[in-house]
């Protein structure tokens, strides 16, 4: 019996340290478990990505392919045509000119009409106030905004002398607006 309490005595710490050793191993075979589930989950989110960027990549080889084609085409085209332009064709030269003239005439016009409805909402404001006057005021109004279109369509055209004149009619409406104003709190008071 001595002989199996000496064997089991030295024994018992070589199974002890064993068991140590089995535990040690059992933690570190869980990370790495741990650690392969992880690489297995990166891996699948590479594949996805590969998958995409390969999508991308065909998509755009096509599109140069596509571009490559349009671009000889043009080229054959304009090898083809083989026509050069210098400067604006005289007709169209003369199409900006009418425009131009077009414009200076339907502002001369606009400022007769602005300038006689102007005298008469003086003549009728001196009159008295009511829903007459209203209308005429709505259709100076009115006549004051084609003319500041027909203004800005001139000043499209570069046209200096009618870009100053709308310019005026600008500053012209500011005053109007305030007046109106003015008489909204009179009638209102």
């Amino acid at each position: 019996m001595a002989a199996i309490q000496d064997l089991r005595g030295s024994l018992e710490p070589k199974l002890y340290a064993v068991t140590a050793d089995v535990t040690l191993l059992s933690g570190d075979l869980k990370k790495v478990g741990e650690k392969v589930t992880t690489a297995e989950t990166d891996i699948a989110r590479l594949q996805s990505n590969s998958k995409r960027f390969e999508n991308q990549v065909h998509f755009l080889t096509t599109e140069h392919k596509r571009i490559l084609a349009r671009m000889e085409h043009q080229e054959r085209r304009s090898r083809g045509n083989n026509i050069r332009v210098v400067g604006v064709p005289g007709h169209t030269q003369d199409l900006i000119e009418d425009k131009k003239m077009e414009c200076r005439l339907q502002c001369e016009a606009l400022e007769c009409n602005n300038a006689d409805l102007e005298a008469q909402y003086q003549h009728e404001k001196g009159e008295g106030s009511g829903l007459h006057h209203h209308l005429k005021r709505q259709e100076l109004q009115e006549l004051v905004e084609q003319q500041a279109r027909a203004y800005a369509l001139a000043s499209q055209l570069q046209l200096n002398d009618v870009s100053d004149k709308a310019n005026k009619l600008l500053v012209w409406l500011d005053k109007q607006d305030r007046e109106q104003s003015q008489d909204r709190e009179i009638m209102n008071t």
